[in-house]
Parts: C-alpha cells; sequence; structure tokens
C-alpha cells in the first residue's frame, strides 16, 4: 500500500490550512509558562522569602514534569490517537496555571509547576507527532522550522508580557497562563485526527517499556536525540540563569528584561527559517553538526567572558546568540533525525527526544540553583559542558556515517560481488 500524500492526514481527512499555525502555538506551551515568569523571579523570590537560586527549583519541577509527560502522552497518544490526549493535557494545564496563582509557598508552588508541565506537553511532544504524521524526510525537518517560527514569537513577547504583568503582581502571570491553555485548548478542538485508527498500538505497560528501550539502544535515533536534549540543555542554562545575569549582575530593570531575552529569541527563529532553506541544498546531519558547533564556540566564548568579564553585557548576549540561536537548527534537525526511522511509532519517537531534553535540562537547572558562586560563570560552565558533549556525539555519528559510505564503495572497487 502506497503512503498517504503530504496534503492529507493519515486518517484521510485533508490537512486544515492553519495546521501549522496551530501546532506553533501548542508547541510554545512549555516555552510560555517558563518565559513568561522569568521576569517575576526576583519579586517571587521576596514574596516566598527566599533566595532567587532557590526559585529555579521551580523551572526544574517544569522540565522535569515535561519530561515525565512526554513519556506518558507519546505512549497514550500511539494507543488512542493525538486529539484526545491533546485536549486532556491541554485542560490540565489550564486549571493547574489558575491554582498556581493562589500558592500558599515554594513547596506547593514546585509541586503545582510540575503538574502544570505534565499537562502542558501534551502540546509539545504531539505537535511533532502530529507533524511525523504528515510530513517525512526533509519536509518534515521544513515544517518543524515552520512550526518554530511560530514557537520563537513567545521567547520575543512573553518576558516583555511579564515584566508588565508584574505592576499587577506575580499571580497575574499565572492567570495569564489559564488564558493561553484555553486559547490552545480551542486550536487543539479544531484539528482532525491524524493518526488512523488501523495505525495505532494497543500494547501492554510492559510492551510500551520494550518500544522505549528499543529506541534507547537503536543507534539510528538514540544519538540524535541525545544531541537534541544537550543543544536544549544549553539553552536551558541561559534560561534559567538569565534573570540573575541580566538582572542581578548586569543591573538591567525587570520591566526591561525582556528585551535582552527577546534578542536571543529572535536568533533562534532566524536560524530555524534559515535552516529551512538550507535543507534544500545540503543533507540533515550536515546541518546539525554546523549548529552543534556553532553552539559550542558560543559555550566557549562564555567561559571566556565569565572569567575576564570583558565587554559587559553586549559581550554576554553576542555569545548567547551564538548559543541560542545555534538551537534554531540543532532543534528541527535532530528531531527530524529522531522520529524519521520509525513512522508507525512517531509518538514513542517524540517522546523519547522530548523526555531526554526536558530530563537534562531538569537536572542542569537543579544544579545551576543548588550551587553557589557567580550567576555569569556558572551558567557558561553549563554551557559549555552541554554543547561539548553534543559535538562529541556528532563527531561520532559522523565518523560512524562515512564509514558506512565507504565499506560499499570499497567492495565495489574490488570486484567482490554484492
Amino acid at each position: 500500500m502506497s503512503s498517504p500524500p503530504a496534503e492529507q492526514v493519515t486518517g484521510g481527512a485533508a490537512r486544515p490550512r492553519h495546521l501549522i499555525p496551530v501546532l506553533g502555538l501548542l508547541s510554545a506551551v512549555g516555552a510560555m509558562s517558563i518565559d513568561l515568569y522569568l521576569p517575576a523571579v526576583p519579586q517571587m523570590a521576596a514574596h516566598f522569602g527566599v533566595r532567587d537560586g532557590r526559585l529555579q527549583l521551580t523551572l526544574s519541577a517544569t522540565l522535569f514534569g515535561l519530561a515525565v509527560g512526554q513519556l506518558l502522552y507519546g505512549s497514550l497518544s500511539d494507543r488512542f490517537g493525538r486529539r484526545t490526549p491533546l485536549l486532556w493535557g491541554m485542560g490540565l494545564f489550564t486549571v493547574t496555571s489558575l491554582i498556581c496563582a493562589v500558592a500558599p509557598n515554594l513547596e506547593v508552588l514546585v509541586g503545582l509547576r510540575f503538574v502544570q508541565a505534565v499537562g502542558g506537553c501534551a502540546g509539545l511532544v504531539l505537535s511533532r507527532a502530529i507533524v511525523r504524521d504528515v510530513f517525512s524526510g526533509a519536509a518534515a525537518a521544513k515544517a518543524l522550522s515552520a512550526i518554530l517560527l511560530v514557537f520563537g514569537v513567545v521567547p520575543v513577547l512573553a518576558p516583555l508580557a511579564g515584566g508588565q504583568l508584574l505592576r499587577l503582581g506575580w499571580p497575574s502571570i499565572f492567570v495569564t497562563l489559564g488564558g493561553f491553555g484555553l486559547a490552545c485548548m480551542a486550536g487543539a478542538w479544531s484539528l482532525p485526527e491524524t493518526l488512523a485508527p488501523h495505525h495505532r498500538h494497543h500494547g501492554s505497560g510492559r510492551s510500551w517499556l520494550g518500544v522505549f528501550a528499543r529506541l534507547v539502544t537503536d543507534r539510528a535515533v538514540a544519538p540524535f536525540a541525545v544531541i537534541g536534549g544537550l543543544g536544549q540543555a544549553s539553552m536551558f542554562s541561559y534560561i534559567a540563569m538569565s534573570p540573575l545575569v541580566v538582572i542581578g549582575v548586569f543591573g538591567v530593570p525587570s520591566d526591561r528584561f525582556g528585551l535582552v531575552f527577546g534578542v536571543n529569541a529572535l536568533a533562534l527563529v532566524l536560524t530555524a527559517q534559515v535552516n529551512a532553506r538550507l535543507l534544500d541544498r545540503y543533507d540533515t546531519l550536515t546541518l546539525l553538526r554546523v549548529a552543534v558547533l556553532v553552539q559550542l564556540a558560543g559555550g566557549i566564548s562564555l567561559v571566556v567572558l565569565g572569567v575576564t568579564r570583558v565587554g559587559g553585557l553586549a559581550a554576554v548576549m553576542a555569545a548567547m546568540v551564538l548559543t541560542v540561536g545555534a538551537v534554531g537548527a540543532i532543534n528541527p534537525n535532530a528531531t527530524g533525525l529522531t522520529l524519521e526511522p520509525y513512522p508507525r511509532r512517531a509518538g514513542a519517537a517524540a517522546a523519547l527526544l522530548g523526555g531526554l531534553q526536558m530530563a537534562i535540562g531538569g537536572i542542569m537547572t537543579t544544579a545551576l540553583g543548588l550551587l553557589g558562586g557567580d550567576p555569569l560563570l556558572r551558567m557558561a560552565v553549563a554551557v559549555l559542558l552541554t554543547s561539548a558533549g553534543a559535538a562529541l556525539i556528532v563527531s561520532v555519528v559522523t565518523a560512524r556515517a562515512r564509514r558506512e559510505v565507504a565499506v560499499p564503495a570499497a567492495v565495489r572497487s574490488s570486484g567482490v560481488p554484492t
């Protein structure tokens, strides 16, 4: 049986014109829940009577919730389809967001943020799975880059909006997140189901563990999932420390924090669009390798700046443009390479990728929040370690790919029959 054309979903319904904008909105739920509250970190720390670093635990809880929830939704969506788990997840995100606004202490807020993320991550992982249902190969990477354009508006506008919402107090930020959740539910409701019933998997919990075990040990999938996770962790390290660095170290007012933060968000969006165009000329692995090396250059520059303090905030932001901007190419290319081998297990593969990204980010942000010392240097070391790890893995994958190409060529030249 031939595969369905790219212009139709697997269920046979025509692909709606608003599919990419809605998927961009849904994929931005995690970023919205993080970026909107960043300017409020000093005010919330003062309200709960804790130091700024302790408040970073709310970010860690969010990332761990996104990691756990994605594994859950990946399995559920491959069994029940994309639409129903998506609606339930966004409902949980909406309700929990509103409860966060009345959290009595930091400990309760940390727990609520975890639950909020478990709900919100439905949008993140299922938007990727829907892309794989409808597109394949380079077309999937292009679609992901287009989604990243919509997604990229959130890091630009959310911190600016968060800074203005502080005039009403930090609870208004979570009320706004509740409204955003309702908008996402409306968007999800308007989408058709993209996973046909005959493509669904009705296995037991043990069989799902087996699926994840195969994915984790698959050399065609696992390295790219880890590379994507490390690339995202570099960005999360910046996100976690940016209020302490920009507001605390360099003295930028909270209501102007979004202007500084938005520069890097624009770099991410622009890189994603350039990446989409370059996919017409270069293969996905080549572009991924270049993006990882660019991020590593940013990490090295940050460490030098953290030690020397040369150039001030402008120099730090220039280095962060390299680090965060590179994610605009790392994310879609690593995602495309992770999902490509498993068109019928797209939910599980997307969950593996997203879970690794958030788990690595959660570990890094927890360490950054608990450790003391200079915020800028802590951020710089975290970015360097994660980007260096991604560079090491991509170099191994590239060398292996070259060997696999060279061996058949050598066999052919020797005249040995194949």
